[in-house]
């Protein structure tokens, strides 16, 4: 659970798909949290060769059942069809940066732009680094005011002043302050 940079719980969020997983710790404070993660099972150190291989067979067994079954593209998929019709979508986002603590309410957000592991978070031409991934990020705007125009950036709707040719295949999205985005 608790790792250098990024716990046990911060990784699955990075991953896309829904591993079977194993959580392995001498913490016994994480568990619901695990299993509120979809965790096959929770081993708390020390635990026996027998503990183990039972959870190693409930994670095959798990693997062996999603293979079957019909499975969503992504994480971010299963969110936004799980999210209840009525249930809002982020209102603000909270970046950590050092000792500081910025909040960037959702209606002052321009656009944002994938960074390997992170997002940028554009706000009246200022980024925003977040260890987040943009799908994720994705799953929690509104996708009437949102719009993911090309795997690595999402729009603001309303900062989009027009859509023009780049290529003869594609096109550029100008905002209002003059930004292109592909």
């Amino acid at each position: 659970v608790q790792m250098p940079k990024l716990d046990g719980f911060e990784v699955l969020e990075l991953i896309e798909h829904e591993p079977a997983v194993i959580f392995a710790t001498a913490f016994d404070q994480y568990a619901m949290k695990a299993f509120d993660a979809h965790a096959v099972d929770y081993l708390l150190k020390p635990f026996s060769i027998d503990r183990f291989q039972t959870a190693l067979t409930r994670a095959r067994q798990r693997m062996g059942e999603n293979r079957r079954a019909v499975v969503p593209e992504s994480v971010a998929e299963l969110k936004r069809e799980a999210r209840a019709p009525d249930q809002p979508h982020s209102e603000r986002i909270v970046v950590k940066d050092g000792a500081k603590v910025h909040i960037i309410p959702i209606d002052k957000l321009d656009y944002v732009e994938a960074q390997d592991d992170y997002v940028c978070l554009y706000s009246n031409k200022k980024g925003f680094l977040k260890q987040q991934t943009i799908s994720s990020l994705e799953a929690s705007l509104d996708p009437k005011r949102f719009l993911r125009i090309h795997r690595s950036h999402i729009v603001n709707l309303e900062r989009v002043a027009k859509i023009e040719p780049y290529t003869k295949d594609s096109k550029i999205a100008v905002l209002l302050d003059g930004t292109q985005l592909p």
